[in-house]
């Protein structure tokens, strides 16, 4: 990640600071309701599909590949909801490094590059967790609400229809000590 990094600085860009997302749990997330209830919603639409394709294999006798393709394509979309938190942590644990250089803010998620130029310098907010872990939000991030954290730091705030890497809004999401990263903002 760190060549990655280095790769794409720009002619006169220097690197301030660097830091990577810490360890955490999904059910510490402000979100984890929604996770949870993602979830269930996910297991009964997986039990009402079963539910009804079960009888209607039996009765119809169709081919249980017919039936196994009719379950998977109805619980295809719940599972994708259920499995999305899941993947965004590994993506954020795994393959992501932040970085404030002195002309922008730049998080590399699985090689993918998005930032925020910092001229004119972006509205920051830190929230701090204990044991010195917090979440630093840097342009328009620092309105999203809690139930989108985890979307937000894997995408940044997306302008809808655009696949530009600059956003409008970044985050630093659960980095050790995010108050160095706001200090290499000033």
């Amino acid at each position: 990640m760190e060549e990655k990094l280095n790769e794409m600085l720009l002619k006169d860009e220097k690197v301030l600071w660097t830091g990577r997302p810490a360890p955490f749990k999904l059910m510490d997330l402000p979100s984890r309701r929604i996770i949870l209830a993602s979830w269930m919603i996910s297991g009964g639409a997986l039990v009402i599909s079963l539910g009804l394709l079960i009888p209607f294999y039996i009765r119809t006798q169709r081919s249980f590949a017919d039936t196994a393709v009719l379950v998977v394509l109805l619980a295809f979309l719940p599972l994708l909801v259920s499995l999305r938190p899941i993947l965004d942590r590994r993506n954020l644990l795994k393959s992501t490094l932040y970085a404030v250089t002195n002309l922008r803010a730049v998080a590399l998620i699985q090689d993918d590059a998005i930032y925020i130029p910092l001229s004119p310098k972006p509205e920051t907010a830190v929230e701090a967790e204990p044991g010195g872990r917090g979440t630093l939000y840097l342009g328009a991030a620092a309105g999203i609400p809690p139930r989108r954290l985890l979307y937000t730091a894997v995408m940044g705030v997306r302008v809808e229809g655009t696949a530009n890497p600059c956003v409008p809004g970044l985050l630093f999401f659960h980095v050790p000590d995010p108050e160095a990263a706001a200090k290499a903002l000033s």
